[in-house]
């Protein structure tokens, strides 16, 4: 039976982590949901899951060999992207309201193993973000530009 981990509402530039025990005939998954908002803005959801290492107790090894966290908006139940371990990973443009994200792994001897999983939520750019960020880029390429010219001479 799989557990279900409620985050709650996530804030804007605030990572939240959550893990747990997955892979045993007892708990072959995690559900966790979550909200983003406010609405009339885009999110960016950046992401990172990791498996703990392989845990020997007496002679019986118990850990994950794989991990698979896949993200689903809960409007429609819409596939958004697969995350798995190691990998971090940015999901762009979401609207406000809610996901879950269902975590699934392998586990040596079928006895299970944990995991973590961090959720880094921002609001993403809009055009005036843009702007800024271009505008910024020119004025250092400039910059740049004016330094060679200054060495050449030189």
């Amino acid at each position: 039976m799989a557990n279900t981990i409620n985050l709650g509402t996530l804030t804007n530039n605030v990572g939240t982590g959550t893990g747990g025990f997955i892979g045993s005939a007892s708990n072959p998954s995690d559900h966790i949901t979550f909200t983003l908002a406010p609405a009339g803005k885009p999110w960016d959801v950046g992401g990172s899951g990791n498996v703990s290492p392989p845990v020997t107790i007496g002679s019986v090894t118990i850990g994950l060999t794989t991990l698979s966290a896949k993200f689903y908006s809960v409007v429609g139940n819409v596939f958004l992207g697969e995350l798995i371990a190691g990998e971090t990973k940015t999901f762009t443009n979401l609207v406000a309201g809610s996901y879950y994200v269902d975590v699934t792994g392998t586990s040596v001897n079928g006895l299970g193993g944990s995991y973590s999983l961090n959720l880094l939520p921002a609001a993403a750019p809009g055009p005036a973000g843009f702007l800024f960020v271009g505008g910024a880029a020119a004025l250092m390429a400039s910059r740049r530009r004016r330094q060679k010219a200054k060495l050449a001479l030189a």
